[in-house]
Formats: structure tokens, C-alpha cells, sequence
């Protein structure tokens, strides 16, 4: 007698997020400090984004259960080779775009 297929949802199957973290095509692109959501302003401002260069500021990014418009990101500046880049910047604000599905 065969058991029945009890499939796992597909959240059981993904890692778990750094809720200190932003994401970019599923991977953790920065880390993010002293987070402030303002729903009725719809933005997010953060007291310092950390990153190694991954996160591209021209694409939304993902934090927690929000989809964001972070235009600026730190990164390095286009046109230029950078052998390691980190960068960080205080008081970021970030435009809530819609709600993770």
C-alpha cells in the first residue's frame, strides 16, 4: 500500500531570512539597522544599510514581508572596476512598492 503524497509547502523548502537583511533575487544583498515602517508614508527608513556592493539600486529589493524602492543603495560607481567594494549609508529611506505575495 503506498502513502499518500503529502507535499511540504514551498516555505518549508526555503531557507530562512535574516530579518536584518535586504533581498535581491533570493539572496541577502545588504544588512540593515534600525528599521522605522511607516505604512501611512509608505516608506521605510533605515538608521544604516551596510553592503558589499551585491544590491542593485536600480531593482526593488525585498525586506521582511515588503517589496522596496531603494534608489539609494550604496554601490560603486558605474564605469569603474572595483576589486572589493563596501559601502554603507545612514538614514536611508526606502518607498514601500507593494507586499511580498
Amino acid at each position: 500500500m503506498l502513502a499518500a503524497f503529502n507535499p511540504r509547502p514551498m516555505t518549508a523548502l526555503l531557507p530562512a531570512r535574516n530579518p536584518n537583511a535586504l533581498y535581491q533575487y533570493g539572496e541577502a544583498v545588504a544588512e540593515v539597522q534600525g528599521a522605522v515602517i511607516s505604512q501611512a508614508n509608505g516608506t521605510v527608513t533605515f538608521q544604516a544599510i551596510r553592503t558589499a556592493g551585491k544590491a542593485d539600486a536600480a531593482r526593488e529589493v525585498e525586506y521582511q514581508d515588503w517589496v522596496l524602492r531603494c534608489p539609494d543603495l550604496p554601490g560603486p560607481r558605474p564605469g569603474t572596476f572595483v576589486g572589493q567594494f563596501s559601502g554603507v549609508v545612514a538614514g536611508a529611506t526606502c518607498t514601500i512598492v507593494g507586499k511580498m505575495p
